[in-house]
C-alpha cells in the first residue's frame, strides 16, 4: 500500500516558500542595487519554482486519492491561493529589473514588513491547520491577524501610491 501524501506537510512548505520570498524580497529592496538585482531575481525564481514543484506534486497526488483530509475543490484552492502568493512575490522583482527602476522609496520598507508580516502568520496558520477539525478557534483568530496585517498594507500601499502621483 502506498503510503498516505500529507497535503498539511504541503501547505506548511508551500507558506514558508512564501514567507521566505518576502524576506528575500525586503532584503533586496532595502539594499536595492542594479547590480545584484539579476541575481537576486534568480534566487528568487528558484523558491518560485520549489514551490510550483510542491503545487504539482500536490494536484498529481490529489487526482488518484480517494480520501483527501477533506474536499478535492478545497484543496486545488488552498494551493492555487499559496502558489498565487509565491508567484506575486515573484513578479515584485522581475518588475524592478523590467521596469528599469533605479532607486526604491522609502515607503517601500513598511509594505515589505507588511508582506513579511503577513507571509509570516500565514505560514503559522497554515502549520495550524492540520488541527481545523479539534481545534478551530486559534484558526480563526490567526485568519482574522492575516485580514488585519492585509488592511494594514493595503492603506500602505494606498498611501504609498497616493504620494507617487501627488505632487506636494
Amino acid at each position: 500500500m502506498a503510503k498516505k501524501y500529507d497535503y498539511f506537510n504541503c501547505f506548511t512548505q508551500m507558506s514558508k516558500i512564501a514567507f521566505e520570498q518576502a524576506n528575500l524580497l525586503s532584503a533586496t529592496l532595502n539594499e536595492y542595487s542594479q547590480d545584484t538585482i539579476q541575481e537576486k531575481i534568480a534566487i528568487m525564481h528558484n523558491l518560485e519554482r520549489d514551490a510550483d514543484q510542491l503545487r504539482h506534486e500536490l494536484l498529481e497526488r490529489l487526482l488518484h486519492e480517494f480520501l483527501p483530509p477533506f474536499d478535492h475543490e478545497d484543496i486545488t484552492n488552498l494551493i492555487e491561493r499559496l502558489d498565487d502568493v509565491c508567484d506575486t512575490i515573484d513578479d515584485v522583482l522581475m518588475r524592478f529589473y523590467m521596469y528599469d527602476i533605479h532607486t526604491v522609496r522609502s515607503d517601500v520598507e513598511n509594505i515589505c514588513q507588511g508582506i513579511i508580516d503577513c507571509t509570516n502568520e500565514l505560514s503559522e496558520l497554515v502549520e495550524q491547520f492540520k488541527n481545523y477539525k479539534k481545534e478551530p478557534k486559534p484558526l480563526l483568530k490567526m485568519i482574522n491577524d492575516v485580514n488585519k496585517i492585509e488592511e494594514i498594507g493595503d492603506s500602505y500601499y494606498m498611501e504609498s501610491t497616493h504620494k507617487l502621483f501627488c505632487s506636494n
